[in-house]
């Protein structure tokens, strides 16, 4: 998810505090299958229903449910904020909130798993609340009318539209075409002319999230959204092929491998910008993880190496990777998963695969379900049980436990 939104909520006073886990040796070498199954049940939806929300500016919107659908389902993105002790106020609020990244997430588990049903009603919500341009808001509340519609990013959209593409081709059911279009189009028509590169999206919470700027233009691009965007765009034409979505995945592709990748250093940067050039900052997940997935669907197995290698030499953090090459020094549990799946992709037979996913079970086992943010208190990676890791963690699982073909990011140009 885009943890710059997060950087504005949670202000949080204890960073760098370690908190006491359950003893270690009880979970020293938990089954990996067995802690994903819990995992599975441990996502907490509730139901959604169609109706007016509003945004952070006051602005309407009209969330409509799809024919044939009298209810919709969401998940609890943070279903136990102060399950630990220094949990800031502003985490606290979050208790009701829904991200729609968690949402295509699920959406893609269930669908992964063959449940059409729970798969089409999360499906459904995502439907209701696509923006009239064809993006998603990147939040809303389960319990009141608000919407965070103002703050777009693409990776978002990516998601939905990701979730959108896997649904209708595990189950030849086409009834979301047109919303999966819609974002497709939203994703193409904000290329920047010059790299043809996403850019981010518009919004932004100022003041620790207490004032919003609509007007904001997020004039930059970033790297996970390229990744994002280039698989929602390759799913999509596999189901739609006389659309430019395939064509588009190429060109994504092309700019990424062009615009993003350090040829030296061997990984990708973490975003460019026409203003400043080059983010050269090591971003976990697109430096490494799911730089390294994206390689794999490209066939490029040597830079898919080298970004692991990357990630050893730059992230690893005691018994997990941190966020970024240059701190803070907590295990982003979400971007940990993305690395036990690359190497699966890419080495099974050496070990590294088995054993990141066994230390992200123990690391369930040791905390609890579901899965935690991150394992010490930072600004921007908060120690909670959350949604977005313990779905990467189950589809992962199932990956790389032989229950199935490869699912996530799956596909190639």
């Amino acid at each position: 998810m885009d943890r710059r939104l997060l950087t504005t909520l949670l202000a949080l006073g204890t960073a760098g505090c370690s908190l006491p886990w359950a003893d270690p040796g009880a979970c020293a070498a938990p089954d990996p299958e067995a802690v994903a199954g819990q995992a599975r049940h441990s996502i907490e939806t509730r139901a959604f229903r169609a109706g007016a929300t509003v945004d952070a500016a006051g602005r309407p919107f009209a969330a409509r449910l799809p024919e044939g659908f009298g209810a919709g389902e969401a998940v609890v993105s943070w279903p136990d904020p102060g399950r630990f002790a220094g949990a800031p106020d502003e985490l606290l609020a979050l208790s009701t909130r829904s991200f729609v990244y968690d949402n295509a997430l699920l959406a893609l588990e269930r669908t992964r798993s063959g449940d059409r049903a729970g798969a089409a009603a999360l499906l459904a919500t995502l439907a209701a609340l696509q923006l009239p341009d064809g993006a998603w808001g990147f939040s809303f509340d389960l319990e009141g009318p608000f919407y965070d519609a103002g703050y777009v990013r693409a990776g978002t959209v990516a998601f939905a539209v990701y979730a959108f593409a896997k649904y209708a081709s595990r189950f030849d059911d086409h009834r979301f075409r047109a919303f999966a279009g819609r974002g497709a189009d939203w994703l193409l028509a904000s290329r920047d002319p010059l790299t043809g590169l996403v850019l981010a999206g518009r919004g932004r919470w100022l003041e620790s999230g207490r004032r919003f700027d609509g007007s904001y233009v997020a004039d930059f691009v970033a790297t996970e959204h390229q990744i994002d965007s280039y698989f929602a765009l390759a799913a999509l034409g596999g189901v739609d092929p006389d659309g430019p979505w395939s064509g588009g995945a190429r060109a994504i592709e092309q700019a990424i491998l062009r615009w993003l990748w350090d040829e030296e250093e061997g990984r990708f940067v973490q975003g460019h910008a026409a203003s400043r050039g080059h983010d050269r900052g090591s971003a976990l997940d697109a430096a490494g993880t799911w730089g390294a997935l994206f390689h794999l669907a490209g066939g490029r197995l040597e830079e898919a190496r080298r970004c692991l290698a990357w990630v050893e030499r730059s992230h690893r953090s005691g018994g997990g990777l941190k966020p970024y090459a240059d701190g803070p020094d907590t295990w982003f549990v979400e971007g940990s998963v993305a690395h036990a799946l690359a190497w699966h992709r890419l080495a099974p037979a050496e070990g590294q695969a088995a054993a990141s996913l066994q230390r992200i079970a123990a690391l369930g086992c040791s905390t609890g379900l579901p899965l935690i943010y991150a394992d010490r208190w930072a600004e921007d990676f908060p120690v909670a049980p959350a949604a977005a890791p313990t779905l990467w963690f189950v589809l992962a699982a199932e990956e790389i436990r032989g229950r199935g073909a490869p699912f996530l990011w799956s596909e190639g140009t």
